[in-house]
C-alpha cells in the first residue's frame, strides 16, 4: 500500500462517494472494476500535491487492465504516471467471480445503498496499489 495515496483518498471521501452515486444511478456498471479504478485514479490525479512528495502524478487516462480470467479471475490494472512516455508505473489488483455470491462488486450492487460499500471497495482496490520498481535505462 501507498500511505501517501491512501491519505489523500480518504481525505476526498464526500466526493469519491458523489462520484460512485452518480455511477450507480446510471447504472454504468458493466465494465466496473474499471470504473472504480479510474474513480480512484482520478481522485489522486486532482488531489495529490504536485512535485512535493517523491511519488508521481498519476493519469487517469494510462489504465490498461489485464484479464485473463474466464467467470472469475484476477483483474491487473497497470497505471502509467503523467507524462510524455511514463517511466514511472503503478499496479493495482482485483480479484473477481462470476455471480453476486463469489464477487465483491455483484454483491454490492445488489444492496439498497451500495455507496458505502463501493467506497470500501475502492478503498481496498488502492490498498493493492505497488509501485512498479526496476527497469533498464
Amino acid at each position: 500500500m501507498i500511505s501517501e495515496y491512501m491519505k489523500v483518498f480518504l481525505e476526498h471521501e464526500a466526493e469519491v462517494k458523489a462520484k460512485l452515486a452518480s455511477y450507480e444511478e446510471l447504472e454504468l456498471w458493466s465494465d466496473g472494476y474499471l470504473k472504480l479504478a479510474r474513480i480512484i485514479v482520478e481522485t489522486l490525479a486532482e488531489h495529490y500535491p504536485k512535485y512535493s512528495t517523491p511519488l508521481p502524478e498519476l493519469d487517469p487516462e494510462r489504465i490498461q487492465e489485464i484479464d485473463w480470467g474466464n467467470y472469475q479471475g484476477t483483474l491487473l490494472y497497470v497505471i502509467g504516471a503523467e507524462g510524455y512516455q511514463p517511466s514511472e508505473f503503478f499496479t493495482m489488483v482485483v480479484d473477481y467471480g462470476s455471480c453476486s455470491g463469489c464477487d465483491t462488486l455483484q454483491s454490492i450492487l445488489n444492496e439498497k445503498d451500495p455507496v458505502p460499500d463501493l467506497f470500501t471497495l475502492c478503498r481496498n482496490m488502492l490498498s493493492s496499489m505497488h509501485k512498479v520498481e526496476g527497469g533498464l535505462y
